[in-house]
């Protein structure tokens, strides 16, 4: 198993409620489902969601310099929220049901992505 699957799946262990792990590293893209989960987008599907991801996050860092650089986005749809983090030069994304407690599993993934970082 590589670095990068270890690292997603360690995020997987953090809450029962996250349902997907991406990472988005030297223009690839890794990503883990939790075992038993039932995708909601078909693989192309969710790398295009990843790169739309990569653009939005681009968007925000154009703005780093009056706003400062932002620790993560939140967007919640009907189904999951989806979670976009920094993490040195590539992004980690996660998805978690809606009755997650959003904030305090995002704090817990933050600790673990500056322990573990890949």
């Amino acid at each position: 198993m590589s670095k990068t699957q270890e690292f997603c799946k360690e995020i997987l262990k953090v809450d029962s409620k996250i349902r997907f792990v991406g990472l988005w590293h030297d223009d690839k893209i890794f990503y883990e489902l939790r075992k038993g989960m039932s995708p909601l987008l078909e693989k192309t599907e969710v790398e295009q969601s990843i790169r739309s991801a990569v653009l939005r996050w681009d968007t925000r860092m154009a703005q780093d310099k009056k706003l400062g650089v932002p620790d993560f986005s939140l967007t919640r749809y009907d189904q999951i929220y989806r979670i976009t983090l920094p993490l040195n030069d590539d992004l980690l994304f996660f998805s978690t049901d809606l009755d997650c407690d959003i904030l305090n599993t995002i704090h817990i993934v933050q600790n673990i992505k500056n322990e573990l970082n890949p």
